[in-house]
């Protein structure tokens, strides 16, 4: 009964019929190295590391991540939030939503997520549109 539970996409808390997306899809990493500026002074590229569950891989999937959301999570960028425009497994260039990567450093965490994967689901347990 559990795993038929499980495999319906659709989760359900207490006794009421509020419904539960998936999780989203999401990868931690950590700053190696800051890019150079561009031409107007500011940084949009940095080298990082995966870092996460002894069981996530060593390296980001190169090219899949265009169009996450990356989130700083500790450092002087400390939630600022910014688009992948491209990736390889170790190297991400970014397009800044609300200010520029200066001020980021060596060793800055941060969360990529697939922001665009998630679905509200209505009462009947459908996406909605």
């Amino acid at each position: 009964m559990i795993i038929a539970l499980l495999a319906s996409g659709t989760l359900y808390a207490s006794h009421s019929d509020i419904a539960f997306s998936p999780a989203v899809p999401r990868l931690g990493g950590l700053v190696t190295e800051i890019g150079a500026p561009d031409g107007n002074g500011g940084v949009h590229r940095f080298r990082a590391r995966q870092v996460g569950p002894y069981y996530a891989p060593a390296n980001f999937p190169p090219g899949k991540l265009r169009g996450w959301r990356l989130t700083f999570v500790g450092g002087e960028r400390f939630a600022k939030t910014f688009e992948v425009m491209s990736n390889t497994d170790h190297e991400f260039v970014v397009k800044a939503l609300d200010v520029p990567l200066d001020g980021v450093a060596i060793n800055d965490m941060f969360i990529v997520e697939d922001i665009n994967s998630a679905e509200p689901i209505n009462n009947s347990g459908e996406p909605t549109k």
